[in-house]
Order: C-alpha cells, then sequence, then structure tokens
C-alpha cells in the first residue's frame, strides 16, 4: 500500500523535527532558562573534586573542568563561547549511577539549577566510576544555586 505524496512528506517532515529535538535546547518553563547538553555519562575513575557543581565561566576554567573529568579518556574539549555562554556541571555517585539536571530557572536575580542523583542500591562496584551532567546555557553573571537531590533505585 502506497500513501499519498503529501501524507508521507507530513509523516517524514515530523520524523525530522523529533530527530532534531534529540540535542536541542530544553524548553524552558516559567522563568526557565534554556539549555544545551554537552556531556551526560557514567564515567570510570574517581569523581573530580569539584564539589560535585561547578560553574563555568571562562575557557580557562572550562579546560581544567573538562581534563577533570576526562583524565582517562582524553575526549577533546566541546567548543563554548564563553563570551555568550557558560557551563554547568553536576556530579553524581557512580555504581550504574544517574545525574540528570531537570531544569535551570531565575528566581530572585540567581539562577537555580535543579537536578536529580541517583544509584543502584544493591549493585556492588567492582570499578570506581561517577556520573555527571554537564550542560551549557546563555551566560549569566549573577550567583548560581544548585537544588540537587539524591537517591537510590533497585537495580
Amino acid at each position: 500500500m502506497r500513501l499519498p505524496p503529501r501524507i508521507g512528506l507530513a509523516l517524514a517532515s515530523m520524523l525530522l523535527v523529533l530527530l532534531a529535538c534529540d540535542h536541542s535546547p530544553t524548553e524552558p518553563g516559567s522563568g526557565g532558562v534554556g539549555f544545551q547538553t554537552v556531556l551526560k555519562a557514567s564515567l570510570p575513575g574517581s569523581s573530580p573534586d569539584l564539589a560535585g557543581r561547578e560553574v563555568v565561566r571562562d575557557q580557562a576554567a572550562w579546560q581544567a573542568v573538562w581534563m577533570d573529568l576526562h583524565a582517562v579518556s582524553g575526549q577533546p574539549l566541546p567548543a563554548v563561547d564563553f563570551s555568550r555562554e557558560m557551563v554547568v556541571v553536576v556530579l553524581g555517585p557512580g555504581c550504574q549511577g544517574d545525574t540528570t539536571i531537570s531544569s535551570i530557572g531565575r528566581a530572585g536575580g540567581e539562577l537555580m539549577v535543579n537536578a536529580k542523583t541517583s544509584s543502584c542500591n544493591n549493585t556492588l562496584c567492582a570499578i570506581a566510576d561517577f556520573s555527571l551532567h554537564v550542560v551549557r546555557l546563555p551566560r549569566f553573571d549573577g550567583s548560581v544555586r544548585f537544588n540537587v537531590k539524591g537517591g537510590s533505585v533497585v537495580c
């Protein structure tokens, strides 16, 4: 059975829109700030000493943070235009852990980064690892607060 050309074209267009949304900025809600994921992963090794959260506003700091994150893998540094953008990093537990920045909003003259971290509560971890979510967003020179909720899940 063949679809009429207009229906096929409409379906193909919808598919392209859905595929294009994979790495597009999030849709901010009321007072929300759009952001784009740079890296969301679980990486081997010990967690870098970033206090679990980091705001990066210049190239030198970005290089240092990226080197700390990728000390083992040597992944190339993603380009960020720090005249217009900044980077936010949230680290979480390893052991099949997951870290997700769920939203970033403006409140009272500052940014609020909301994130969730989780790890498996019944898994023996033979290899040290950590989870992280790194995002880029429009530059904001005010203070940034983090609201990170942690938990464990059965794996």
